[in-house]
């Protein structure tokens, strides 16, 4: 299981007891982020290698912090 913290959104912290597969989704209030091997849409995440690294990217793209690769273009 993996837990990261947000900064930014409507929730405190991120918990993911599975592995996201392509097309998987989250949705966290009007937002719907989508796990890509390739994202390079907005709300696009990169599906990663575990559930900790995944969590991070997810976090990276609702905190607008990170880098491109953990997901997709720029949005607000």
């Amino acid at each position: 299981m993996a837990r990261v913290a947000l900064t930014r959104g409507s929730a405190d912290a991120i918990t993911m007891t599975s592995f996201a597969v392509e097309n998987d989704t989250v949705v966290i209030g009007n937002k719907t982020y989508t796990f890509l091997a390739a994202p390079s849409a907005a709300y696009t995440v990169d599906i990663k290698t575990d559930e900790t690294t995944q969590a991070s990217a997810l976090a990276s793209a609702i905190n607008l912090d990170g880098t491109a690769a953990a997901y997709g273009a720029s949005h607000v």
